[in-house]
């Protein structure tokens, strides 16, 4: 979960430094897009000098334990269950919310903070980092993502469309019409590497995702947790 939001390229040189038994269970639990990124920046010479290295470490030590130490001295519930939520397929992901809102809606606003999904890209991602989000995925990830996306996230897709060039726009509605029918677990899948790499994106500091406003209009920054 913690290499996932990271850049592909840190990574990759993560992944040099473990036993080939670890680095394959690893690999097993990233999503499609992302390994194979891995395996090309893997197949390409790499040299790492000795003081990029010592950065690496000294961040993934920075980073990896100190939250791992904070969420054991701090557990939230809310926060860890909003994120076991964000991956789930969207019909199944808001019946257990709106099941929790009833039945424990102490830790609901919670929940619903720790959540970053397709749904949320408009409010979350800034306007200036659409196109970088855009870079990250594959053109067919991002056709199926929006095809679907025009009937769960409709607002998510005017966003995007909205803060690219109408030259691309236009590329990409072509492509739409061309594109044939896409099972709604493909696309969910699509709209879920969109969001993973808004998240590394967001890891490497690339962008800055906007502040989530609670429901009396107060911005609220959003914690971190492993």
């Amino acid at each position: 979960g913690y290499l996932a939001k990271q850049h592909p390229q840190a990574v990759a040189v993560v992944m040099t430094k473990l036993s080939p038994d670890k680095a394959s269970n690893i690999l097993a639990l990233f999503e499609d897009a992302f390994a194979q990124d891995l395996l090309l920046r893997l197949s390409q010479p790499m040299n790492v000098s000795a003081s990029a290295l010592r950065v690496l470490s000294d961040t993934i030590e920075r980073e990896f334990f100190a939250a791992s130490k904070k969420g054991k001295n701090k557990r939230n519930p809310g926060q860890m269950i909003g994120g076991m939520l964000n991956n789930l397929p969207t019909e199944k992901r808001e019946s257990l919310l709106e099941f929790m809102t009833e039945n424990a809606p102490d830790i609901a606003d919670e929940m619903k903070r720790a959540m970053l999904t397709f749904q949320d890209f408009a409010e979350r991602v800034p306007a200036k980092g659409v196109a970088a989000v855009i870079r990250e995925v594959d053109v067919a990830v991002f056709l199926k993502a929006v095809k679907f996306g025009r009937q769960n996230a409709p607002a998510s897709v005017e966003f995007i469309f909205a803060n690219i060039s109408k030259r691309m726009a236009q590329q990409y509605e072509e492509q739409l019409e061309k594109l044939n029918k896409v099972t709604v677990k493909e696309a969910e899948a699509a709209q879920g590497q969109i969001m993973l790499a808004v998240r590394r994106l967001e890891a490497a500091g690339e962008i800055e995702l906007n502040e989530i406003k609670t429901e009396g209009g107060e911005e609220e920054e959003e914690e971190d947790y492993l």
